[in-house]
């Protein structure tokens, strides 16, 4: 039974064609009727596997949420070759109404199956509010998942609204929607601090000079943090203990360092929050800021 080398690339089938992380790949045999072995093409996109030829003509079939990938693909491998598999992205809906943002997104369950009839109700945090002159309610508004555990509700932008999730110990969670078109609803439910930028960077400054750090802070859900963040982001110098070079006064709108000894030093922003696990992991965009203290 003679073996070939075979490479299964997952791509996008728009635009450049970039490879898709993490998807499952299963080949059947040539009607689809027989599982034969399955794959995940990790983080580069790319399967490298060895296939007996006796067992082809194949069918491959990929999935991966967020993505349409069409019909079977049929491989008839008799050589060392490579294949392009193609998923294409399903696209956000998103609002016609400039004050409203389109929340959607999949929720699965401890298999991760799709958890279905999974009940949201959304209540606002105001009461009440006019937006271009018509009043805006206090009203719950109730949404499930379907069949394939995916919901979709219209929120108004910049809003606060109150989100009790059924079937998790009756969790209530207080959200922020972001000024966009559309945004993805689990990462708007369970938002983390992602994005971390400080203007100058890297930062210099003299013996007894004073220097202010701009931050800005921006969660997973899109929306921008007030000012440094100091209930979500932790700022700590890395520098001696004994001999610091900088000193730092962390303000509700900016940082304040000072310069105290020629040296070198880190700003080193970190998340306080570590409850919401996300797979894969996505540490902060910013892990550190070199600070230097000329004399």
């Amino acid at each position: 039974m003679p073996f070939v080398n075979v490479k299964l690339h997952t791509v996008e089938k728009q635009g450049t064609h970039e490879h898709i992380p993490n998807v499952s790949v299963r080949l059947f045999n040539q009607w689809g009727s027989a599982l034969l072995t399955m794959y995940d093409s990790g983080p580069t996109g790319v399967v490298e596997t060895i296939v007996p030829t006796e067992l082809g003509p194949f069918t491959a079939r990929m999935f991966k949420i967020g993505y349409a990938w069409g019909p079977p693909v049929a491989l008839d491998i008799t050589e060392d070759s490579e294949w392009d598999l193609y998923g294409e992205k399903l696209k956000d809906p998103v609002s016609a109404d400039p004050r409203v943002c389109v929340a959607s997104g999949y929720f699965r369950d401890a298999t991760n199956q799709p958890h279905v009839g999974i009940d949201l109700h959304f209540l606002p945090v105001f009461d009440p509010l006019l937006v271009d002159g018509n009043a805006v309610l206090k009203e719950r508004t109730l949404v499930h998942s379907d069949e394939d555990g995916y919901i979709e509700i219209p929120l108004i932008r910049g809003a606060q609204y109150e989100v009790t999730i059924e079937g998790i110990d009756e969790c209530t969670r207080r959200i922020n929607v972001p000024d966009q078109f559309s945004c993805n609803l689990p990462d708007l439910l369970f938002a983390f601090v992602k994005t971390v930028l400080v203007v100058p960077n890297p930062a210099e400054l003299a013996v007894g000079a004073a220097l202010d750090l701009d931050v800005t802070v921006l969660a997973s859900s899109g929306v921008p943090l007030d000012g440094t963040a100091t209930s979500d982001v932790l700022w700590t110098l890395e520098q001696s203990v004994t001999n610091p070079v900088v000193g730092m006064n962390v303000l509700p709108d900016k940082i304040t360092l000072t310069g105290l000894v020629p040296g070198a030093a880190r700003l080193i922003p970190q998340r306080i929050d570590q409850s919401i696990i996300s797979i894969p992991y996505q540490p902060l965009n910013l892990q550190s800021v070199p600070i230097t203290v000329i004399p």
